[in-house]
Protein backbone atom coordinates (compact mmCIF):
# COMPACT_ATOMS: atom_id res chain seq x y z
CA UNK A 1 0.00 0.00 0.00
CA UNK A 2 1.58 3.57 -0.63
CA UNK A 3 1.23 6.38 1.32
CA UNK A 4 -1.49 7.99 -0.78
CA UNK A 5 -3.54 4.81 -0.34
CA UNK A 6 -3.01 5.06 3.68
CA UNK A 7 -4.37 8.81 4.02
CA UNK A 8 -7.24 7.83 1.58
CA UNK A 9 -7.79 5.43 3.66
CA UNK A 10 -7.43 6.94 6.74
CA UNK A 11 -9.47 10.23 5.91
CA UNK A 12 -12.33 7.73 4.52
CA UNK A 13 -12.52 5.96 7.78
CA UNK A 14 -12.27 9.32 9.52
CA UNK A 15 -15.36 10.77 7.51
CA UNK A 16 -17.46 7.69 7.68
CA UNK A 17 -17.06 6.92 11.33
CA UNK A 18 -17.65 10.56 12.01
CA UNK A 19 -21.21 9.94 9.60
CA UNK A 20 -21.91 6.65 11.54
CA UNK A 21 -21.26 8.46 14.75
CA UNK A 22 -23.76 11.35 13.85
CA UNK A 23 -26.31 8.88 12.95
CA UNK A 24 -26.12 7.15 16.11
CA UNK A 25 -26.54 10.24 18.00
CA UNK A 26 -29.40 11.62 15.83
CA UNK A 27 -31.05 7.63 16.42
CA UNK A 28 -31.02 8.66 20.39
CA UNK A 29 -32.37 12.47 19.51
CA UNK A 30 -28.82 14.28 20.87
CA UNK A 31 -28.13 17.19 19.45
CA UNK A 32 -24.91 17.55 20.46
CA UNK A 33 -22.04 18.12 17.77
CA UNK A 34 -18.83 15.49 18.08
CA UNK A 35 -16.53 18.59 19.35
CA UNK A 36 -19.21 19.65 22.46
CA UNK A 37 -19.41 15.37 23.27
CA UNK A 38 -15.50 14.98 22.98
CA UNK A 39 -15.75 18.43 25.87
CA UNK A 40 -18.52 16.53 28.08
CA UNK A 41 -16.52 13.10 28.26
CA UNK A 42 -13.17 14.54 28.86
CA UNK A 43 -14.93 16.83 31.85
CA UNK A 44 -15.86 13.50 33.01
CA UNK A 45 -12.96 11.98 33.09
CA UNK A 46 -10.55 14.61 34.45
CA UNK A 47 -10.56 16.23 38.03
CA UNK A 48 -10.72 19.50 38.36
CA UNK A 49 -10.77 20.28 34.75
CA UNK A 50 -10.80 23.69 33.56
CA UNK A 51 -11.50 25.16 29.93
CA UNK A 52 -7.70 25.53 29.25
CA UNK A 53 -7.71 21.50 29.99
CA UNK A 54 -10.59 20.79 27.52
CA UNK A 55 -8.58 23.28 24.89
CA UNK A 56 -5.14 21.59 25.43
CA UNK A 57 -6.62 17.69 25.41
CA UNK A 58 -9.18 18.82 22.23
CA UNK A 59 -6.48 20.69 20.33
CA UNK A 60 -8.91 23.40 19.63
CA UNK A 61 -8.04 27.58 19.85
CA UNK A 62 -9.58 29.55 22.54
CA UNK A 63 -12.43 30.78 20.97
CA UNK A 64 -13.88 27.12 20.02
CA UNK A 65 -13.47 26.05 23.40
CA UNK A 66 -15.41 29.58 25.06
CA UNK A 67 -18.59 28.53 22.35
CA UNK A 68 -18.54 25.02 23.25
CA UNK A 69 -18.32 25.78 26.84
CA UNK A 70 -20.80 28.42 26.58
CA UNK A 71 -23.84 25.83 24.87
CA UNK A 72 -22.94 23.23 27.04
CA UNK A 73 -23.41 25.92 30.50
CA UNK A 74 -26.47 27.00 28.29
CA UNK A 75 -27.75 23.73 27.86
CA UNK A 76 -27.13 22.67 31.98
CA UNK A 77 -25.14 19.45 31.01
CA UNK A 78 -21.97 21.17 33.05
CA UNK A 79 -21.67 23.73 36.24
CA UNK A 80 -18.76 25.88 36.82
CA UNK A 81 -16.89 26.14 40.53
CA UNK A 82 -13.98 27.61 41.85
CA UNK A 83 -11.03 25.84 41.63
CA UNK A 84 -9.51 25.91 45.08
CA UNK A 85 -6.29 26.50 44.42
CA UNK A 86 -6.46 28.96 41.82
CA UNK A 87 -9.05 31.55 41.98
CA UNK A 88 -8.86 32.58 38.19
CA UNK A 89 -9.76 29.46 36.95
CA UNK A 90 -13.07 27.84 37.28
CA UNK A 91 -13.79 24.05 37.49
CA UNK A 92 -16.14 22.47 35.07
CA UNK A 93 -18.60 19.94 36.36
CA UNK A 94 -21.11 17.47 35.06
CA UNK A 95 -24.28 18.06 35.99
CA UNK A 96 -27.42 15.14 35.82
CA UNK A 97 -28.48 16.33 32.80
CA UNK A 98 -24.67 15.85 31.80
CA UNK A 99 -24.34 12.65 33.62
CA UNK A 100 -27.46 10.88 31.44
CA UNK A 101 -26.31 12.83 28.15
CA UNK A 102 -23.32 10.85 28.49
CA UNK A 103 -25.09 7.86 29.18
CA UNK A 104 -26.71 8.30 25.85
CA UNK A 105 -23.76 8.66 24.05
CA UNK A 106 -22.01 5.90 25.31
CA UNK A 107 -24.98 3.46 24.06
CA UNK A 108 -24.73 5.06 20.93
CA UNK A 109 -21.15 4.96 20.32
CA UNK A 110 -21.19 1.19 21.07
CA UNK A 111 -23.75 0.62 18.32
CA UNK A 112 -21.31 2.47 15.76
CA UNK A 113 -18.55 0.66 16.93
CA UNK A 114 -19.96 -2.76 17.11
CA UNK A 115 -20.88 -1.80 13.17
CA UNK A 116 -16.93 -0.97 12.18
CA UNK A 117 -15.57 -3.91 13.48
CA UNK A 118 -17.38 -6.54 12.40
CA UNK A 119 -15.75 -9.09 10.97
CA UNK A 120 -12.32 -8.35 12.55
CA UNK A 121 -10.51 -10.48 15.43
CA UNK A 122 -9.91 -9.05 18.75
CA UNK A 123 -6.05 -9.16 17.70
CA UNK A 124 -7.05 -7.27 14.55
CA UNK A 125 -8.71 -4.70 16.62
CA UNK A 126 -5.56 -4.21 19.30
CA UNK A 127 -3.52 -3.82 16.38
CA UNK A 128 -5.70 -1.25 14.59
CA UNK A 129 -5.65 0.80 18.00
CA UNK A 130 -1.98 0.25 18.09
CA UNK A 131 -0.49 1.19 15.21
CA UNK A 132 -3.03 4.09 15.22
CA UNK A 133 -1.64 5.76 18.42
CA UNK A 134 1.73 5.36 16.88
CA UNK A 135 0.60 7.23 13.92
CA UNK A 136 -1.14 9.99 16.02
CA UNK A 137 2.26 9.91 17.89
CA UNK A 138 3.95 10.17 14.60
CA UNK A 139 2.34 13.06 13.83
CA UNK A 140 2.68 15.09 17.01
CA UNK A 141 6.26 14.69 17.05
CA UNK A 142 6.03 16.92 13.10
CA UNK A 143 6.88 20.69 13.84
CA UNK A 144 4.44 23.44 13.53
CA UNK A 145 3.28 24.72 10.37
CA UNK A 146 4.64 28.50 9.34
CA UNK A 147 2.79 30.94 11.34
CA UNK A 148 1.91 28.41 13.83
CA UNK A 149 4.87 28.58 16.44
Amino acid sequence: MTREQIGESLHTLMHTYRRAMRTAYRRRHLPLSIPYIRALKMIRSMPDCTARDVGKRLRRDKGQITRVIKELLAERLIERHPHPEDKRSQILMLTDKGRETLTTVTAAENEAAADMVQGLTAGEIEEFTRLSQVMVANLDKQKPARGKE
